[in-house]
């Protein structure tokens, strides 16, 4: 009997394919293949190529575009809620994707939206509406107002999930078609490995982000799919079985021309972070944070007037960082900001000063460390997380007091000291792995500080917008032999034990 196989065109959604059919005619693909490929034999060889260095160059590939996936506080929320309150559509409706043209638009789909959830879940649903424009700004945007941004672009949110791993997302490739037309290509990174995906026997409804597009009010976008009409042709009939296969090679082929048009244009190195799961440069990053002794507390100061800043319009660090090189800043800093965002409280000025340095100099004397050193302070927020805990009791409804509460935040990142220079920037873990890895519960209470000291003779650059090549040539020629010598001592340890 004919198995009649239907190929869903829609941005976040996984195709399930029946593993039977790759267990099969071996010997007819190799023919099909050498027939097609004869020209070029290195293209056919799947050991040319590896899924996780084709996500880094199409990371690169979508900051050229102005496109990026992205985790976002209010797509947690209407995914942490139980399933059956979710209701039967997406958070952006039946078709998962608007295009946002203006700020009506925004604030109807995305704020009002949110603002439904929050009120559906007054518990657990813990963010002010009126934040999320400013995150989305930030992790889309690259920090531009989005009423600058739309009088020139208009912005294609899609959402995506019921992915199972990072290297099975749908992916875009863009080609500037003419002056007015951009022609965007659906794939998934894997199809350079096989052009027809065996997807597991269960796929979760979970690892829910955001595909946001921004581009010219003067232009239109073409969407066409890599992968059409492959178990079907045009009029929805079964085609047979040769010609599915012949499709699956012309499918890789495909695949394999973006992924090398891409690594040609961008030249990235190969190495073990360039080549490994995102998760592994997450790690590189939390050691990097480590050997540069970058340490993240929430001091007395922040306890003492957290519910009075928040993240976007009051933070207490006004450019959410600071640089302190004596005493006397500190105090200017810190002791009268406390008193400015609350002039009634009365504080210990010590016992704040004496907290700081227990807790971020191990004992040593504040003025007496700032001889020697400065110290760079970056204010860290949690955002809200995704909790994957309702995937597996999806009719459930626990207390929300006792939820535990996940949450993302940002990593402070040393790339790389030249001469006197000091590289800083920051990245969310989900910026590398979407909602593939847990998040973390919560540590710190809405707000903490990550400090960094550093020599009175060296500056620090900061700058967050550093593209993921670069970052990941700053780890590899920074971090990764260390790391790996770091791996072995810890493996030899064991071995000794």
């Amino acid at each position: 009997m004919k198995t009649k196989l239907i190929l869903t065109k829609f941005l976040g959604t996984t195709l399930l394919i029946p593993a039977f059919f790759l267990t099969s005619c071996g010997n007819l693909i190799t023919f099909i293949t050498k027939q097609i490929f004869n020209i070029d034999d290195g293209i056919n060889n799947p050991e040319n190529y590896n899924s996780y260095y084709f996500l880094n160059l199409l990371a690169k590939h979508y900051e050229e575009f102005n496109v990026k996936n992205g985790t976002f506080s209010a797509l947690h929320l209407f995914y942490n809620q139980p399933e059956k309150q979710r209701g039967r559509y997406l958070f952006l409706g039946k078709q998962g994707e608007t295009t946002i043209e203006n700020l009506e638009q925004f604030q109807k789909n995305i704020i009002d939206r949110a603002e439904e959830i929050i009120k559906n879940n007054p518990n657990f649903a813990n963010v002010n509406s009126s934040d999320l424009k400013s995150e989305f700004e930030d992790k889309f945007l690259k920090g531009e107002p989005l009423e600058k941004v739309l009088e020139k672009n208009n912005i294609i949110i899609g959402e995506a999930g019921g992915y199972w791993r990072s290297t099975r997302v749908t992916y875009y490739y863009f080609e500037e078609n003419g002056f007015s037309n951009i022609t965007a290509t659906r794939f998934t990174p894997d199809y350079i490995i096989e052009g027809e995906l065996v997807q597991p026997a269960v796929v979760f409804d979970d690892s829910p982000f955001f595909n946001v597009i921004v581009y010219p009010k003067n232009k239109t976008i073409t969407f066409r799919d890599i992968d059409g009409g492959i178990y079907t042709d045009d009029n929805d009939n079964i085609i047979d079985y040769e010609e599915q296969k012949e499709r699956k090679i012309l499918i890789e082929r495909e695949a394999r021309k973006i992924y090398n048009k891409l690594a040609k244009k961008y030249n990235l190195s190969k190495n073990k972070i360039s080549t490994s799961s995102p998760s592994f440069m997450s790690d590189i990053i939390n050691f990097s944070q480590k050997i540069n002794n970058i340490k993240t507390f929430k001091p007395k100061i922040l306890d003492l007037i957290t519910n009075k800043i928040n993240p976007w319009s009051n933070r207490f660090l006004p450019k959410k960082h600071a640089i302190i090189k004596n005493i006397d800043e500190f105090k200017t800093t810190i002791i009268d900001r406390i008193l400015k965002l609350d002039p009634k409280l009365k504080i210990d000025q010590n016992d704040l000063i004496s907290d700081f340095e227990q807790k971020f100099l191990k004992g040593e004397k504040l003025d007496e460390f700032l001889k020697n050193n400065n110290i760079f302070i970056y204010e860290t927020w949690e955002r809200i997380g995704y909790e994957s805990f309702w995937r597996w009791v999806p009719h459930s409804i626990p207390d929300p007091n006792n939820y535990p509460k996940r949450v993302e935040w940002e990593k402070l990142v040393l790339r790389k000291t030249e001469d006197n220079n000091i590289f800083l920037t920051t990245i969310f873990e989900t910026d590398l792995t979407l909602n593939f890895v847990r998040s973390p519960e919560s540590s710190f209470d809405k707000v903490t500080f990550q400090i960094l000291a550093f020599p009175k003779n060296k500056n620090i650059v900061f700058d967050k917008n550093v593209s993921r090549l670069e970052l990941i040539e700053d780890l590899k020629n920074n971090y990764l032999d260390k790391y790996e010598e770091k791996e072995k001592e810890n493996v030899k340890e064991k071995n000794y034990v």
